[in-house]
């Protein structure tokens, strides 16, 4: 109980502190869909580190041209998570709420005091409001909490193929199955993807297969063969340079993913957000990585990633390693300050 009191105490301290805000509409991205896409275990680590470097580098240079020449602006960052190795929901919950969360029982109080979010800024704004959480394989009454007008997990979203491990479904599959429901919507969307790829065990890797075969059995007989091929986790982290060899490749297949979705289905006054959730645990990144993740920010309108870049965001897909930080609690307030009234 005394624990329960002073969490309590120091989450009141924080909401004076930050200035927890009022919903607000964001009336220069009305009509526009937004949606933000939280990528596994994305730190900066793999843009920087000389292990993995090597080969996110390369192919985000090659995302960038290929966007650019689907007539896509592009725009990254870094941002500061509030946890590392773990515990996504906690930054989901800082980056919608613009409050530091920090501890479960942050968010617990954070739910229960009904703190406005983005979501409610985007109801304010004539969104409706999505999420997308395929790693959830039991009910979810925090979603309706936060007040998403609907919620699919792995529960009722169709998909038929095989479990890959951990991972309820890879992350082309989610991104499809979203384009489907976005499809289906007269009034514009404001999503949450938890993209879950890029999760541990990091086996089996996926190819990218074409996004418009993606519900054929003949895909879903690919995925299952190449997961019976696979190392098991088991045979996988008896060697831990294999296990980060496996984690720059889901890194990779993510990214390849996401960016795959923006190039074939990004409409042409949307906003796509995509960032890393944390980095991965110290067994990947060393014992003095930090909690900084890349964020980048996508649209095929200039003038939505332009405010961005004067906001010190660095054009394209790869941030300065040595560019200000973010704090992921800032991005609602700098929404707020660039869309806002």
């Amino acid at each position: 109980m005394q624990d329960t009191h002073r969490a309590y105490a120091d989450f009141k301290r924080s909401v004076a502190a930050e200035r927890a805000m009022e919903a607000r509409a964001l009336p220069a991205l009305a009509d526009r869909d937004v949606i933000l896409g939280f990528i596994e275990s994305y730190g900066v680590t793999a843009l920087f580190d000389p292990r993995y470097a090597p080969t996110i580098k390369p192919h985000l240079v090659d995302f960038e041209q290929r966007l650019k020449g689907a007539d896509i602006h592009m725009a990254s960052a870094k941002v500061t998570s509030p946890v590392q190795g773990g515990q996504s929901w906690l930054a989901h919950a800082t980056l919608l709420s613009g409050l530091n969360i920090t501890t479960q029982r942050h968010y617990e109080l954070m739910l229960s005091q009904r703190q406005s979010t983005l979501i409610d800024d985007f109801r304010k704004t004539g969104h409706r409001n999505l999420a997308i959480m395929p790693a959830l394989t039991q009910p979810w009454p925090q979603g309706q909490r936060l007040g998403y007008d609907h919620v699919f997990t792995a529960r009722n979203i169709p998909y038929k193929g095989p479990s890959l491990n951990w991972v309820t479904m890879p992350d082309q599959f989610t991104w499809r199955f979203f384009e489907t429901q976005r499809q289906a919507y007269e009034t514009p969307l404001f999503a949450e993807l938890a993209l879950i790829s890029s999760h541990a065990p990091w086996t089996p890797i996926l190819p990218i297969s074409d996004w418009e075969n993606l519900e054929q059995d003949s895909v879903f007989e690919q995925w299952a063969g190449l997961k019976e091929r696979a190392q098991t986790p088991e045979e996988l982290w008896q060697d831990l340079d294999k296990v980060r060899e496996h984690y720059v490749k889901a890194i990779d297949y993510a990214l390849a993913a996401a960016f795959g979705y923006a190039e074939h289905y990004l409409q042409n006054d949307a906003l796509l957000v995509l960032l890393g959730d944390h980095q991965p645990a110290p067994l990947i990144t060393g014992d003095n990585a930090g909690r900084e993740v890349p964020i980048h920010v996508l649209s095929r309108d200039k003038s939505v990633i332009a405010p961005f870049i004067e906001a010190g965001f660095t054009p394209g897909l790869i941030p300065q390693e040595q560019s200000r930080t973010h704090a992921m609690a800032d991005f609602r307030p700098l929404l707020h300050r660039m869309f806002g009234h």
